[in-house]
């Protein structure tokens, strides 16, 4: 069993049981949202309580199938064949220690899949590699210019749910899914590939004085997250 994970929980948060109204664009204002959250780059609107873009297309919208990818461009295959990739230490040994051969398949097999998403979404990588304790995170830029991440992680009980989760909520509070897939690594769980539209990671409330400023848009959202009922099959709180 892994410590608690320090980035990307949203494997762990499944919606709740209930209807979608909090999280609808017409509701979307009655929560109290403190000033400063109106001027923070490169975090969608939808995020900080504005009302969604109904009707804006996306980059993979639809793309929901294992092994389906959201196109190809020429230079893709360039991209992906050049890509200076490596797992960092630190995540690899955490991969070992707690999920032993899987882990370490794991690790040896990631750039290889990394490269082949990388072509088959036609995706340009921007920036180094981070991980938590669970995933590694690599920032992309897709064939629209779109800035993403493409995140992978071993598929297992605590992860399996998290593609679900994150369509349920189709954007609306979370991030959405851009593409899904998976792929076998000779032994053990599957890793699970997921293309997530990216938010600005070097941003965050820490660093703001005031606590109670801090604490209305994280219970804003919390109340926008809970209200979307849960897709069938995914693990409860009640459960864990």
């Amino acid at each position: 069993m892994y410590p608690p994970p320090t980035t990307h929980t949203s494997a762990r948060v499944s919606p709740a049981s209930g209807s979608r109204g909090a999280g609808s664009p017409s509701r979307a204002h009655q929560y109290e949202i403190p000033p400063f959250t109106t001027s923070l780059p490169s975090i969608p609107d939808r995020l900080l309580g504005a009302p969604r873009r109904h009707g804006a297309a996306q980059v993979g919208d639809g793309i929901r199938s294992r092994g389906t990818g959201i196109g190809r461009r020429p230079y893709a295959s360039r991209m992906a064949s050049s890509v200076p990739f490596a797992v960092p230490a630190r995540f690899a040994e955490g991969q070992r220690r707690y999920e032993g051969e899987a882990g370490a398949a794991f690790v040896a097999a990631a750039p290889a899949m990394a490269a082949r998403r990388l072509e088959r979404w036609s995706l340009r990588p921007e920036g180094r590699v981070r991980h938590g304790v669970a995933a590694l995170v690599l920032p992309v830029r897709t064939s629209d210019g779109e800035q993403a991440v493409l995140k992978a992680q071993l598929r297992t009980d605590e992860t399996a749910g998290e593609g679900a989760a994150l369509r349920a909520w189709d954007g609306d509070g979370a991030v959405r899914v851009l593409a899904e897939d998976r792929e076998d690594v000779g032994s053990g769980p599957e890793v699970s590939w997921l293309l997530l539209e990216r938010l600005d990671a070097v941003r965050d409330l820490n660093t703001v004085p005031d606590v109670r400023a801090a604490l209305r848009p994280l219970a804003a959202l919390l109340a926008r997250l809970t209200a979307v009922r849960a897709p069938a099959g995914l693990r409860r709180l009640d459960d864990v």
